[in-house]
């Protein structure tokens, strides 16, 4: 169904890539919160605090996406590697993750990233019961 006809086709794909670009963002999210070198300690206050850059880096994606995809113009010739409709789905979340992967360095080196913040300073330990000095 999705085969023969071109706008489902190029739906389905869209979804995948928008799939890629997810998994991407939402992969950053886990390791940031993982993380002991930050404050961060839910995915959800990383979206909160990152929801700028994510979105730029969104749209950015999203226009790229739309300007290469089956555009004649672009000597890239992505169809020999895709016969077929898994192949442009498989293709098409590879494209979505590594795009948002590089849109995250760009974004990071014009300094529109965010850094996280920083964990708070440690207090000096209370003292122990029976150690008086």
């Amino acid at each position: 169904m999705f085969e023969s006809h071109p706008v489902m086709h190029y739906i389905a794909v869209l979804i995948f890539y928008h799939l890629g670009l997810f998994v991407n963002v939402l992969a950053g999210a886990r390791i940031a919160t993982q993380s002991s070198l930050n404050a961060l300690k839910t995915i959800r206050q990383y979206f909160v605090l990152r929801a700028v850059p994510l979105f730029i880096r969104y749209v950015l994606c999203l226009g790229l996406f739309l300007f290469v995809w089956e555009n004649p113009s672009i000597p890239l010739n992505l169809e020999r590697f895709m016969p077929n409709l898994p192949a442009h789905l498989g293709v098409g979340i590879f494209l979505g993750w590594g795009c948002d992967a590089i849109f995250d360095k760009i974004v990071g080196l014009f300094g529109i990233q965010q850094e996280m913040p920083p964990l708070p300073p440690v207090d000096s330990p209370a003292p122990q019961p029976g150690n008086s000095k």
